[in-house]
Parts: structure tokens; C-alpha cells; sequence
């Protein structure tokens, strides 16, 4: 699950678009908010995803 989320970060986007394009369509989801929320949800939690998940260098005194 995580590499498949990562991995809409590290493709093209224009190898996303296509798929997306047909998913929708057949969801119903084209051109309505609810669709809009999720294409942005996909963009942005693998990069979320990734800046959480890094081990913290700690601090020396």
C-alpha cells in the first residue's frame, strides 16, 4: 500500500493522467469537487508520507 502511494509521487504525472481519467469517468467522479479533493489527496500524501516517516537527526549538546 505505501509504495503504491509513494509511487504516484515518484511517476509522471502525465503517466497518472490517463488512468485517472478513465477511473473517474467510470466512477463518476470528472469534473465534481469530491473528484478534485481526491487528485489533490493523491499528489500530496506520498510527499506528506515521506517527510513524516524520515528518522529525526538529533541534537548534540
Amino acid at each position: 500500500m505505501l509504495f503504491t502511494i509513494l509511487s504516484f509521487r515518484f511517476a509522471p504525472e502525465l503517466m497518472m493522467i490517463i488512468p485517472l481519467y478513465v477511473i473517474y469517468q467510470k466512477l463518476g467522479l470528472f469534473d465534481s469537487y469530491i473528484g478534485m479533493i481526491w487528485v489533490m489527496q493523491l499528489v500530496t500524501i506520498p510527499m506528506i508520507v515521506w517527510i513524516t516517516s524520515r528518522p529525526r537527526l538529533q541534537q548534540g549538546s
